[in-house]
């Protein structure tokens, strides 16, 4: 397979504006920005004269713990922010979670494919929440599964796709967002 475009700051950026259009708050895309900046040096260090790192091990947050405080500390809480611009998180009873909208924008994108054939983007969104939902680990903490579904989209290339697939059942955005 061809090797998987890297994250920028554009692609991210691009991800947002599709859920947030022009009313984005200048300051959550600026914290993806800093975040971005901050995984872009982080392998830059491997590409650095005399350097024995490898970009293979600078991102392996098993091995590497400042990846896993960069990506899912720094990366997620600054694309939960943006995410979270306009989301009507009351329910009757208790609260939303955003992972509770990716869950149902997913369950809308099984009904709304039914049968048809399925984009890369489509494909890899729902194996991935199949996949971040079976995890023992996770138990029902929807931060963590945030985190773990952020990092299998930056894994696939395809985290801005994600969000556009999340994005484009109507009666789900709706239901988790403002009209604005």
């Amino acid at each position: 397979p061809p090797p998987l475009p890297p994250v920028t700051p554009d692609i991210v950026v691009k991800a947002a504006a599709l859920l947030t259009g022009d009313a984005l708050v200048e300051t959550l895309l600026g914290g993806i920005q800093v975040a971005i900046k901050q995984i872009e040096k982080h392998f830059g260090q491997a590409e650095l004269a005399g350097s024995t790192l490898t970009a293979e091990g600078l991102g392996n947050d098993g091995k590497n713990k400042d990846i896993a405080v960069l990506v899912r500390g720094q990366l997620c809480t600054a694309l939960s922010r943006v995410l979270l611009h306009g989301f009507k998180s009351f329910k009757l009873i208790g609260r939303y979670h955003i992972w509770d909208f990716v869950q149902e924008s997913c369950e809308a994108t099984k009904l709304r494919l039914d049968g048809r054939e399925q984009s890369a983007a489509e494909k890899t969104l729902l194996a991935a929440v199949v996949d971040v939902n079976s995890h023992d680990g996770m138990a029902n903490n929807p931060n963590i599964k945030f985190r773990s579904f952020v990092c299998c989209g930056l894994n696939n290339g395809l985290l801005h796709e994600w969000v556009r697939v999340l994005t484009e059942d109507e009666e789900t955005m709706t239901k988790f967002y403002e009209a604005w």
